[in-house]
C-alpha cells in the first residue's frame, strides 16, 4: 500500500484529535472498521495508528485497542501505565530521570559507578582548582577559550580540520541540535534521519514542525540505496546521522559508506549534521563524515555528557566559521552563554590527564560488558542482527511472534524498564521487532529470566 494512504489515515485522526472531535480517553475506530470505511488494508491503518502512538497522541492498550492520550500527569503524580511502558519519547526520557524501575535494561546511560561515582569522584568533590582563576561574568559567547583550543586539537587528531574559530560550546548535544534546528529549518521542512535513530532528536524536530523521513540503518551504516531514493523523492533540506557507536544499534558507518553519504548529500544540496556523542570511546583514527573532503556543509556535534556526569551539560559544535558565527549569535539569544565553571572544570580534567585515565577504565568496562551482554542475549533467545559495537548499546531482535508491546508491557509489570524499537523509529516500528539494551545492565538476571519465560510462553524461545 502506498505510503500516502498511511499518511491519509494519520492526518485524519490527528485532525480529529486536535479539533476535539476525538477526546482524551476516547477509543479510536477499530482497525477493521477504519480499513473498510477508507477502503485500505488493515496494515495501513495499523501503521498510521502506530505513528500516532509514536507522536504521543494515542496510546495502545493490549487486547482493547487504541485510545486518545490523556494529558500528562501533574507534578508529583505517578506516571500512567502508558508512560511506564515506555512507548514514546517522553516516557523514555521521564523514566531515565524519575527511575521508577529497578532493572534498567533500556536506560540511555551507564550507572553512576561508571562515571561520576568512579575514579573521577574526588575531582567532582573538590571542584575547579584555583589555577583556573575566578570569573563571575558570563564568559565568552563561544565558550571558554582554553577548552575550545583543546577541542580543536582533539578534533585535528581525529582528522577533522579545526581551530578555535570553528568550535563553540553548548549545553550538551541536544542544545546543539536545538540551535541547528532553529537556524536551518522551518515548519514544514523535510529532513532525513537514521531509522532506527536517536529519539530525542526526533521529538525536537517534530516540536519544530519538521517532517522526518527515516533512512534505513544497516550494520555498516545507512542503506545507501535507500538514502538515494529518499533524497530524490522528498528533496530534504538536511541529514542528521550518527556515524560512530550509533544509538540504538551500536554500529559504526564504514569509511566507504561515509564517502557515499557525503557524495549523495553534496549532489542533493543537503547540509549534514553528524552526531559524534561517543567519539572518546573509539580510536582517534576512526573515519567520520567531518574527516572527509566534501561538497556539502558538515556540522559536527560532540558532547561530554555520555562520558562524564550527566549533570555536566557540556558539548560542542565544529563547523565552518560562518556557521559558527550564526549559531553563536543564536546561542546568545537563547542562553547568553554556557557555564564557564563547567567548561574550566572539563578543561582541567583533560589538560591534567585525569580524563584520559578515566576513558581507559571506562572503555575497558564497556568492552567487557558488550561481550558479556551479547553472550547473555543470544543464550536467552534474542538475535543480534546488527552485531556488536564500541558504545553502550546493543539492538537485539525479538523472536518471531513476540511483539515490542508485549515485552514492554509485561516488563513494566515485572519492574523492568525496556526501551522498544518503535521509540527509535520516526515512523513506527518497521520490520522485525527490537529493543535497545544498555550493556551496563545487559546481564541482569531478572531480565533474562523474564525474557526466557516470555519467549517460552510464546512458543518461540531459543
Amino acid at each position: 500500500m502506498p505510503v500516502r494512504r498511511v499518511d491519509e489515515v494519520y492526518e485524519r485522526v490527528r485532525g480529529q484529535i486536535e479539533a476535539g472531535r476525538l477526546e482524551p480517553g476516547e477509543r479510536l475506530p477499530p482497525i477493521r472498521g477504519m480499513a473498510d470505511e477508507m477502503r485500505i488494508s488493515r496494515n495501513s491503518v495499523v501503521q498510521a495508528y502506530e505513528r500516532l502512538v509514536a507522536d504521543s497522541l494515542v496510546v495502545a492498550r493490549r487486547g482493547s485497542g487504541f485510545y486518545v492520550a490523556h494529558a500528562l500527569p501533574r507534578m508529583g503524580e505517578r506516571t500512567s501505565q502508558s508512560f511506564r511502558e515506555a512507548t514514546d519519547a517522553i516516557s523514555l526520557l521521564r523514566e531515565q530521570l524519575d527511575r521508577n524501575f529497578d532493572a534498567r535494561i533500556g536506560d540511555g546511560r551507564p550507572p553512576a559507578s561508571w562515571l561520576e561515582a568512579s575514579e573521577l569522584q574526588r575531582h567532582f568533590r573538590f571542584g575547579i582548582s584555583v589555577r583556573s582563576g575566578t570569573d563571575y561574568g558570563y564568559g565568552e559567547a563561544a565558550g571558554y577559550m582554553p577548552l575550545r583550543r583543546l577541542l580543536a586539537r582533539r578534533l585535528e587528531e581525529r582528522g577533522i580540520a579545526a581551530s578555535p574559530d570553528t568550535v563553540f560550546t553548548t549545553f550538551g548535544a541536544n542544545h546543539a541540535f536545538d540551535l541547528i534546528t532553529r537556524q536551518y529549518l522551518s515548519r514544514g521542512d523535510c529532513v532525513l534521519v537514521d531509522e532506527p535513530g536517536y529519539y530525542p532528536l526526533f521529538a525536537k524536530l517534530r516540536l519544530a514542525g519538521v517532517r522526518l523521513i527515516g533512512v534505513r540503518r544497516l550494520p555498516d551504516g545507512p542503506d545507501i540505496d535507500d538514502l538515494a531514493r529518499k533524497i530524490a523523492r522528498h528533496r530534504p533540506r538536511g541529514l542528521f546521522t550518527q556515524t560512530v557507536a550509533h544509538n540504538p544499534t551500536g554500529t559504526t558507518t564504514s569509511p566507504e559508506k561515509c564517502a557515499a553519504v557525503l557524495q549523495l548529500a553534496g549532489q542533493g544540496g543537503l547540509f549534514v549534521v553528524e552526531d559524534d556523542t561517543f567519539a572518546d570511546l573509539v580510536p582517534p583514527g576512526t573515519v567520520r563524515l567531518a574527516s572527509l573532503p566534501s561538497r556539502c556543509e558538515v556540522i559536527h556535534v560532540g558532547t561530554f555528557s555520555k562520558t562524564l556526569s550527566a549533570s555536566l551539560r557540556s558539548g560542542f559544535v565544529s563547523a565552518p566559521p560562518e556557521v559558527v558565527r550564526q549559531l553563536v549569535a543564536l546561542k546568545m539569544l537563547g542562553t547568553v552563554a554556557t557555564s564557564s565553571y563547567i567548561e574550566r572544570f572539563i578543561f582541567e580534567l583533560i589538560d591534567a590527564g585525569q580524563y584520559a585515565g578515566h576513558l581507559r577504565r571506562l572503555g575497558q568496562r564497556v568492552s567487557a560488558s558488550v561481550a558479556e551482554t551479547a553472550a547473555a542475549l543470544r543464550a536467552s533467545g534474542f538475535g543480534l542482527p546488527f552485531g556488536t559495537g564500541p558504545g553502550y548499546y546493543l539492538y537485539p531482535s525479538l523472536p518471531e511472534g513476540v511483539s515490542e508491546a508485549d515485552i514492554a508491557h509485561e516488563g513494566a509489570e515485572a519492574g523492568i524498564f525496556i526501551a522498544p524499537g518503535s521509540v527509535f523509529s520516526p515512523g513506527g516500528a518497521p520490520g522485525r521487532a527490537h529493543i535497545r539494551v544498555n550493556v551496563a545492565y545487559g546481564t541482569d538476571a531478572a531480565f533474562h529470566a523474564f525474557a526466557r519465560e516470555l519467549f517460552a510462553r510464546s512458543g518461540r524461545g531459543g
